[in-house]
């Protein structure tokens, strides 16, 4: 993001001189707050996500409201020992 910023200030400056560098960066400036405020709705509706209602939420394979710390944010998988525990309580 920083080189990014750094060639519309220097692409600004070549162009427009003074007031060219500030109108770039100031394009720049707000073109990163979009982005930091605004790319999740992007990814949202490009992957078409819902949201999860908190009574169907323990029907999913993970269950994305329970508290799994910081471990359950790169966990792509239940352990062994919730596989084994969400199968018997099927059988059941």
């Amino acid at each position: 993001m920083a080189a990014i910023v750094a060639l519309f200030g220097a692409v600004g400056s070549l162009l427009g001189g003074v007031q060219g560098t500030l109108l770039a960066l100031a394009l720049a400036l707000a073109m990163n707050a979009w982005a930091v405020l605004f790319s999740d709705h992007v990814v949202h509706r490009l992957y078409r996500a819902q949201h999860v209602h908190p009574a169907t939420a323990q029907r999913m394979t993970v269950d994305p409201l329970s508290d799994g710390g910081v471990a359950g944010l790169f966990s792509t998988h239940p352990s062994t020992r919730g596989r084994i525990a969400r199968l018997l309580a099927m059988a059941h």
